[in-house]
C-alpha cells in the first residue's frame, strides 16, 4: 500500500485518458539518415522488442524496474501500469498525438507557419521494420 492509498486518495483521473501525448520518441541527424540508415532501423527494431518484452514480461519487467529505479515494490506495480498505456507495440504515432506535438512546439518557440508531419517525421524505417 502506498501513502496515496494510506491517505484514502482516488485516482480521478489519468492525464493521459485527456491530453494525446506521445512518451516518447527518436530523433536523430540528415547525416545518420544519409550515412547509416541501417544503424537506424536496429534501433527501431531493438526498441520495439524491447516494449514487446515489457509487455509480455511482466514479473521480468517489474524486478528489473525495481532495481534500476530503486523503488519499493508497491509503486513499481503503479509506474507499470501507468506506461504500459504509452507504450505500443508497433512505434506508431497516432495523427492526433503527432499534430498537438507540433501545436505545443510552435506555440512554445513562437511560430507562425505552418509545419508539415513530413518535415519532422520520417516513418520509412519503422515502416521498413514492420515490413510494410
Amino acid at each position: 500500500m502506498d501513502r496515496t492509498d494510506k491517505l484514502s486518495f482516488n485516482q480521478v483521473l489519468f492525464f493521459g485518458d485527456m491530453v494525446n501525448l506521445r512518451l516518447g520518441g527518436l530523433a536523430t541527424s540528415q547525416e545518420k539518415i544519409q550515412k547509416n540508415p541501417g544503424q537506424i532501423v536496429r534501433v527501431i527494431h531493438a526498441t520495439l522488442k524491447g516494449v514487446r518484452f515489457l509487455k509480455s514480461n511482466k514479473p521480468e519487467t517489474l524486478a528489473i524496474m525495481r532495481d534500476y529505479l530503486k523503488i519499493e515494490s508497491d509503486y513499481v506495480e503503479k509506474i507499470y501500469q501507468f506506461a504500459m498505456k504509452s507504450l505500443n507495440e508497433n512505434g506508431a504515432v497516432d495523427k492526433n498525438s503527432l499534430n498537438s506535438e507540433i501545436r505545443l512546439a510552435k506555440e512554445y518557440l513562437k511560430i507562425k507557419e505552418d509545419i508539415p508531419e513530413e518535415k519532422i517525421a520520417d516513418w520509412r524505417f519503422l515502416n521498413q521494420v514492420l515490413g510494410r
